[in-house]
């Protein structure tokens, strides 16, 4: 002992300072923009994937729509297409539509704008052989206003007497029920 009334107290250990509060607050700020910025860009990466499917969607529709003007393209120009104009019969629905079919190749196109059905009801466009039953072609609900087309293949050497258009059951049926409303017969 040295005679020093205070003995010498032991010196605590290092403690690794504290940050200071400036660093502190740059931690955070750091942490929240990184947040802000993760957040913002998933977002836009939801809705860039929304716009990317949206446009795949209108690519698909226009390839399908592309494909059925090559159709009618094809149709209205091959040897031996015609055209028939469906007349509508008296009392009934108001209309105009044709028909443009080329019986060799076995396809027709029907275009059209006729009133809307009545309520559980659809237009049913059928082909009239020579002989035999109708043949269902095409069923369709048209909306006010609105140029309807269906394009259909003919049934293997068909023989057509004419085309009509009747009113039918909701989603149609096998045999003509309903009235004629729109009828072409070919020449």
């Amino acid at each position: 002992m040295n005679g020093d009334p205070h003995p010498k107290e032991h010196s605590e250990p290092n403690v690794r300072p504290s940050l200071s509060s400036h660093w502190r607050f740059v931690l955070i700020l750091t942490a929240i923009v990184l947040a802000i910025v993760t957040i913002f860009s998933w977002h836009q990466a939801r809705e860039l994937d929304r716009k990317l499917a949206d446009l795949r969607s209108t690519m698909q529709q226009q390839e399908r729509q592309l494909q059925q003007s090559r159709e009618i393209s094809a149709l209205v120009t091959a040897h031996a297409t015609a055209a028939l104009d469906l007349v509508p019969q008296p009392g009934m629905r108001t209309g105009a539509a044709r028909v443009i079919y080329n019986l060799k190749i076995g396809e027709a196109l029907y275009e059209g704008q006729i009133a809307p059905a009545p309520a559980g009801k659809s237009y049913q466009l059928w082909l009239l052989p020579m002989s035999g039953n109708p043949v269902s072609l095409c069923v369709f609900n048209p909306a006010p206003n609105q140029t309807d087309e269906c394009m259909m293949k003919l049934p293997a050497s068909a023989s057509a007497k004419s085309f009509v258009v009747t009113l039918e059951p909701a989603g149609g049926s096998s045999q003509p029920t309903g009235p004629k409303i729109l009828v072409g017969g070919i020449p």
